[in-house]
């Protein structure tokens, strides 16, 4: 019996050997695979960074030449609206140079016109100033009316409550007097 018991406890110490084995594997199993999974997940990443990273470079460049372009046709523009003006300047400080009596004439007949048309505006500024202030004071005299009309209606109210509790003090009384 001591041998069967002794060989139970070696086949019992074998199982218990080869469980710790087994679990020690499995361990390494689940970590190795842990690690390559991670390192396969770094990779991915690695690669979505180099093609997010290549996608903002080209949106960069398309959008620097954009830019570019449209700062040149705009100072194109810019030198064409300039150098128009620049000729006109020219163009005018020599058409003013040389008196024209056509253009003197022009000038003195416009002179004369505006002079009536001054003294007409500022009859009608005038005429403008005066109906302001006469609505200034009808505006003013009904603001007036209607803050009387106020005041007539409080005075009404505080006369009624006085006149009510004067009353309800004489009931009081007449009712405790009895």
């Amino acid at each position: 019996m001591r041998e069967a018991a002794k060989e139970v406890q070696e086949v019992r110490d074998r199982l218990q050997t080869m469980r710790l084995e087994a679990e020690s594997r499995i361990q390494n199993w689940m970590r190795d695979s842990e690690m390559k999974r991670i390192s396969e997940l770094a990779t991915l990443r690695q690669a979505y960074d180099s093609r997010i990273a290549d996608m903002l470079r080209t949106s960069v460049e398309s959008t620097s030449s954009l830019v570019s372009t449209q700062l040149v046709q705009i100072q194109n523009t810019f030198n064409d609206r300039v150098a128009k003006l620049e000729q006109f300047r020219w163009e005018s400080g020599g058409k003013t140079s040389v008196s024209d009596p056509a253009i003197a004439d022009a000038l003195a007949r416009l002179a004369v016109s505006s002079t009536g048309m001054k003294d007409a505006m500022t009859e009608s500024f005038n005429t403008l100033a005066i109906a302001i202030g006469a609505m200034k004071s009808a505006d003013v005299s009904r603001r007036e009316s209607i803050t009387d009309r106020r005041l007539d209606a409080g005075h009404l109210l505080a006369w009624g409550v006085a006149i009510m509790m004067g009353l309800g003090m004489i009931l009081t009384y007449g009712h405790f007097a009895h």
